[in-house]
């Protein structure tokens, strides 16, 4: 029995069907938890803040992010409360929230980009 509170099942399944009805690349950005690509069944980039630190990256979380918005026109982004407002100021008009959720301690968002026309 998961409990809905916790466990990121709920809020992967909305991301889910998003991804399904409107397909485009996601990034989870500043902070990766498997748990969301298990339960979506959909890979996406990870654009973690410690992934430097971790040998996973070469380049910091933010050059990554920018990077990733400017390859695709439209993407999804997912994040947490504190990441998204590290969000580059230039981008922050293009990216709108389509919902979020408290999972544990977290509040997750996720967020639709769409790039300047």
């Amino acid at each position: 029995l998961l409990n809905q509170f916790k466990s990121a099942k709920f809020l992967a399944e909305k991301i889910k069907k998003t991804l399904e009805e409107n397909p485009a690349p996601w990034c989870m950005f500043g902070i990766y938890r498997s748990a969301f690509v298990f339960y979506t069944g959909k890979f996406c980039e990870r654009i973690g803040a410690s992934d430097v630190d971790k040998g996973l990256a070469k380049e910091d979380y933010l050059t990554r992010f920018r990077r990733f918005l400017k390859k695709h026109p439209r993407a999804y982004v997912l994040t947490d409360s504190y990441f998204a407002t590290q969000f580059p100021s230039s981008f922050r008009p293009h990216l709108k929230l389509l919902f979020s959720r408290k999972v544990g301690k977290k509040h997750w968002q996720f967020y639709v980009w769409r790039a300047p026309q």
